[in-house]
C-alpha cells in the first residue's frame, strides 16, 4: 500500500494467488487497529491471521487469542508527561480513534467543518477530542500516537515512563506501545499454532525490525529508510514503483 493507501494491482494479485494455496496462511502484522487496515476493503477477509497495534492484539482464525491494553492509571501518566514535554498524543482502540491532547505539531494537521475538528491519518478522519477525561473513556487503549517535530523528545519520555517503547513512523509522528510486545512476540503466539510452517515477513519501519530477526526469511523493502531493517533481512525487495511484481 503507498503512502496515498493505494493497493497496487500487482500486490493484490499476489494477495489473491497466495490466498487459494492451502499450504499458505496469510498474516498481517501492523502498527495500525483493526479501523486502521479497514483500507484493505475486499482483501481483508484473505488474512487468517492478524497482528495489530504492535502485537497488543493479536487474532487467529478470527479469533482473539491475546490482548495487552494500556490501563487508565497508565494513559493518565502518559497523558499528564505528555503534556510537560508539549507532545501531542492520540489514543488507539481496536475500533476506536481519536486525539486527546493538542501540541503545535497537531495543529498543522487538524482540519475543521466548523463544528468538529479533526486530522488525516491512515487515510481516514481521527477525531479532535480537546475535551478529553480518562475517567469517561468508554473503550481499552492498546497503544497511542506521539506527535513532536523531534523524536529525542518523545524518546525521553518513554525512558521515563519504563513500559513504553516509541517506534517511529516518520519524522514527527510515533507509535508508543507496551515495551515487551511487537510485531515479533504476536507472530511467535501465532506461530504456535502452526508449528511445521515457515514463518516469511515482509517490511520497511522502525516496528518490522524484530519481525524480520525472527522470520525463517525475513525481506527488506529497498525503499527503508531503517540501516537496522536491512541489517535484520535476509533479503532486499525492489520497490514495487520502480519494478512491478510479474
Amino acid at each position: 500500500m503507498t503512502r496515498e493507501y493505494v493497493i497496487h494491482p500487482q500486490t493484490r494479485q499476489l494477495i489473491q494467488t497466495l490466498a487459494k494455496d492451502p499450504n499458505v496462511k496469510l498474516g498481517i502484522a501492523t502498527g495500525r487497529s483493526l479501523r486502521g487496515i479497514s483500507n484493505l476493503g475486499d482483501l481483508l477477509p484473505l488474512f487468517e491471521n492478524l497482528v495489530l497495534m504492535n502485537g497488543s492484539y493479536i487474532i487467529a482464525d478470527q479469533k482473539n487469542i491475546h490482548k495487552q491494553k494500556l490501563s487508565k492509571e497508565l494513559l493518565k501518566k502518559i497523558i499528564n508527561k505528555g503534556k510537560e514535554y508539549s507532545i501531542g498524543l492520540g489514543i488507539i482502540g481496536l475500533d476506536k480513534r481519536e486525539i486527546v491532547v493538542i501540541n503545535s505539531d497537531v495543529e498543522k494537521l487538524i482540519e475543521t467543518d466548523g463544528k468538529r475538528k479533526w486530522i488525516i491519518k491512515e487515510g481516514q478522519q481521527i477525531n479532535v477530542n480537546e475535551n478529553f477525561h480518562v475517567e469517561k473513556l468508554d473503550y481499552d487503549v492498546y497503544q497511542m500516537w506521539a506527535f513532536h517535530e523531534d523524536n529525542a523528545v518523545v524518546d525521553k519520555l518513554s525512558q521515563e515512563i519504563e513500559v513504553l517503547k516509541p517506534y517511529f513512523s516518520r519524522t514527527g509522528r510515533s507509535y508508543l506501545v507496551h515495551r515487551y510486545f511487537n510485531k515479533a512476540s504476536g507472530i511467535k503466539k501465532i506461530q504456535e499454532l502452526y508449528p511445521d510452517c515457515q514463518v516469511v515477513c515482509i517490511g520497511d519501519g522502525h516496528n518490522d525490525i524484530e519481525m524480520l530477526k525472527l522470520a525463517d526469511i525475513g525481506i527488506a523493502m529497498g525503499n527503508t529508510k531503517y540501516k537496522e531493517v536491512l541489517q535484520n533481512a535476509q533479503l532486499v525487495a525492489p520497490s514495487i514503483e520502480k519494478k512491478p511484481i510479474i
